[in-house]
């Protein structure tokens, strides 16, 4: 799986499980930002969720070093994963 279809696969799950579409210009803005209207809450469950759909399972240092709440750093951190 290369990088366009990690992120697609992201943005999907987005989408449909917090109702959020982040467009592609928006990549590197972090997503607690009013304009999303996410909460930190919403963030923890997308956590379990790409855990989920990838396959994968996530560290502390995949939360803190690269920062889970900017899409890209979301992205890379699976890519690190799979």
């Amino acid at each position: 799986m290369d990088r366009s279809d990690v992120e697609k696969k992201v943005s999907d799950i987005f989408e449909t499980k917090i109702g959020v579409k982040i467009p592609v210009e928006l990549y590197n803005e972090k997503l607690l930002q009013p304009k999303y209207g996410l909460q930190p809450r919403d963030l923890f469950a997308l956590f379990h969720e790409l855990q989920d759909a990838f396959g994968i399972k996530f560290v502390g240092d995949d939360l803190t070093v690269r920062r889970f709440d900017v899409f890209s750093d979301v992205v890379d951190s699976i890519m690190l994963k799979i």
